[in-house]
């Protein structure tokens, strides 16, 4: 074995510096790897995810106008972001996540909002402009399979349902029982970002607000 072959420390000391070396390299070979990854994410299209949605044969018409879709970018070692573009490729937002914060930041132009998980037995969020406690928003989780509500003051309670059990998290919404959007993964088999597809009339804060969620 490569212990018995070494009979003294200097030995000892040459393989431990060179296994040290291996992870080394193979931790920046990952770290680079990522970096591209994510750059070439940041190049996918409107058009290409659009296809994605048509793809699913939807009867109802939606238009491509009320799309916007995320994708998850690297912000630093502890922060990760998902960068919101529209139909026309335009980066209109930002959603900033930390780890190990019950909260979250939305940003749309000189716009910031709060986001914050309040301790409570089913999973709730709340939406506020930054520095005030008026809710914009909420969110609330309604059961184990993935149905969850949004709550926003004079537009209504947009229900969320999982239409079947896919691998790409799909989602429909629905408003006085009439479907008026959906989402789901940009890609089933890489985490790239995710598709959202909602009434342009409904402020943009809000929208980007349920793509996080």
């Amino acid at each position: 074995s490569l212990y018995l072959m070494c009979y003294d420390q200097a030995c000892l000391g040459y393989t431990l510096l060179a296994v040290i070396a291996g992870f080394a390299g193979l931790i920046f070979f990952l770290l680079k790897y990522r970096k591209r990854f994510l750059e070439t994410n940041l190049q996918i299209t409107a058009d290409q995810v659009w296809s994605e949605v048509v793809n699913r044969g939807y009867k109802t018409n939606f238009s491509k106008s009320d799309l916007l879709f995320g994708i998850w970018q690297d912000k630093s070692s502890t922060e990760i972001s998902l960068i919101v573009k529209n139909h026309q490729n335009e980066i209109v937002g930002r959603v900033d996540f930390s780890m190990g914060v019950r909260k979250f930041k939305i940003s749309t132009g000189h716009e910031i909002f709060d986001v914050d998980f309040p301790l409570t037995w089913k999973r709730t969020a709340h939406l506020r402009a930054i520095n005030s406690n008026l809710i914009l928003a909420s969110y609330l989780k309604l059961n184990i399979f993935g149905k969850h509500q949004f709550k926003i003051p004079d537009y209504g309670t947009v229900i969320a349902k999982r239409p079947n059990l896919s691998q790409r998290l799909i989602f429909d919404y629905g408003l006085n029982n009439i479907l008026i959007g959906v989402s789901q993964e940009i890609s089933s088999r890489r985490q790239i970002g995710r598709i959202i597809i909602l009434p342009s009339n409904m402020p943009l804060h809000l929208r980007i607000f349920i793509l996080a969620l």
